[in-house]
């Protein structure tokens, strides 16, 4: 169902009554938000979930999409907005300054001036998708593959293996592609228990079909490689030197799949002494044979520390981005929201360098606030949709006092039972693997320790 809005106004829930302001997207900037191409083509854009009951509404709103690597802009006013032709001029008039406002001087160009009307939403769907290179044949693929989303929806879990036989052919790596991005594009839109049932739906029948099978038999040969070059490293000892890594490496000669889980695993070590050290053993092989195996091993480490700097750029460079577009916007939170499926520990690593370095330059008050709202704002999402176990844990670290730690855990850990232990075994494994025993390790072990006393004596 559709809703008029023009401006930000109240709308009514046609489904439970319920009032409420929608937060409506204006602009489609594909250079701010890349994500807003899938959105419009898919039909999400200004679909907004009742904060109710969770009923999706399509807002109808002027609607602007800019693609400026393109040199498209595309201006849709909807006929049911009754404006007159004043009024859509100078809704067009301050879209096009908005925009041409955020760009630098040199990519203010010509085709600003002279903004392509489009009589219908779906006008502008298909000029967006004709400049992508979007088939109608492939979008056809893509309705067949919803409405094959929708069976699988309407039918009890129980038919989920026998359904994803019968299609076998058409649940393919595009398909359960589609799922995933239409689930985060649902969480992003509020719709939760919708995106939930479509993970759902994708992890109980990708078992059940050729390309899961395909990808487990591939999944269990990286994890074998994995743990074969992990055993090897782990060998090493912790006082490994440049030499014994290099020969580790030439031990992997003809062996591509270990090579590059070595140079993943390894890369902080690959440096100009690593080189020379595999350089020196490589002028040592006793054979013209060895020797040329031998160079190959050095050739593809080469590439492969080149290809993973290249990919570690470009997330640094893609998640810099965001966090700039993020901090640019009118509502930061809504701008965390849109992105949180792009927020990973690269977003992470790069907003705690935009904190120090703005913190070392000085000056700029109003960007350092924006950068310590966003690193909030993230904290508290992550502790919404954390399980009520880890936001106890984190409760817990909060407290100074060891008494006020156990009087929390008698209050508090029956309820949780043995999934508190597990998890706090689990964060203990994990933050051992990554910084050895540290004040933190230790705190948790005797939390650990506690809780254990506690829960023994409930379930005595």
């Amino acid at each position: 169902m559709a809703i008029v809005v023009f401006h930000q106004s109240t709308v009514s829930c046609p489904n439970c009554g319920q009032t409420f302001v929608p937060d409506v997207q204006q602009i489609l900037d594909v250079r701010q938000d890349p994500s807003v191409v899938s959105k419009l083509i898919s039909g999400h854009a200004n679909l907004v979930a009742c904060p109710n009951c969770g009923f999706a509404l399509q807002v109808l709103t002027p609607l602007v999409y800019h693609d400026p690597s393109k040199e498209l802009l595309l201006i849709h006013v909807p006929m049911e907005l009754n404006l007159s032709q004043d009024q859509q001029e100078q809704i067009i008039g301050q879209y096009i300054r908005k925009i041409t406002d955020s760009l630098p001087m040199e990519m203010r160009k010509g085709y600003l001036l002279n903004p392509r009307r489009t009589f219908t939403l779906q006008g502008m769907v298909d000029t967006v998708m004709e400049a992508e290179g979007i088939s109608k044949e492939m979008l056809n693929q893509r309705q067949e593959q919803l409405k094959l989303v929708e069976q699988f929806m309407q039918s009890p879990p129980d038919l989920w293996p026998s359904l994803a036989e019968q299609y076998d052919e058409q649940l393919d790596e595009q398909f359960f592609s589609m799922l995933t991005v239409t689930a985060e594009m649902m969480l992003t839109n509020g719709q939760t228990q919708a995106a939930q049932q479509l993970i759902q739906v994708r992890d109980a029948i990708l078992p059940h079909t050729s390309y899961g099978r395909e990808l487990l038999e591939i999944a269990q040969r990286q994890e074998q490689v994995i743990q074969e070059v992990t055993d090897d490293l782990r060998k090493l000892g912790n006082n490994v030197t440049h030499k014994a890594l290099a020969k580790l490496a030439l031990n992997y000669a003809g062996k591509d799949e270990h090579l590059q889980v070595f140079a993943s695993m390894a890369r902080s070590a690959l440096d100009y002494q690593f080189f020379n050290e595999l350089t020196s053993l490589i002028d040592q092989a006793n054979s013209k044979k060895v020797r040329e195996e031998q160079l190959k091993v050095r050739e593809r480490l080469l590439e492969l520390v080149a290809l993973i700097d290249e990919q570690n750029q470009q997330l640094i460079n893609q998640s810099a981005s965001i966090l700039e577009s993020i901090i640019a916007a009118d509502n930061v939170e809504e701008a965390v929201r849109q992105n949180l499926a792009m927020i990973d520990d690269t977003f992470m690593a790069v907003l705690r360098a935009y904190i120090a370095e703005t913190e070392r330059q000085g000056g700029d008050e109003e960007r350092l606030e924006k950068l310590y709202q966003v690193q909030q704002i993230i904290a508290d999402l992550i502790m919404q949709s954390s399980p009520p176990e880890v936001r106890f844990i984190n409760e817990l670290l909060q407290m100074e006092d060891m008494l006020e730690i156990r009087l929390a855990l008698v209050d508090r850990a029956p309820e949780f039972g043995s999934r508190l232990l597990q998890y706090l075994d689990a964060l203990l494994h994990q933050l051992q693997n990554q910084q050895g025993e540290s004040a933190i390790t230790q705190r948790i072990r005797e939390i650990r320790d506690e809780a254990s006393k506690v829960i023994e004596k409930e379930q005595d």
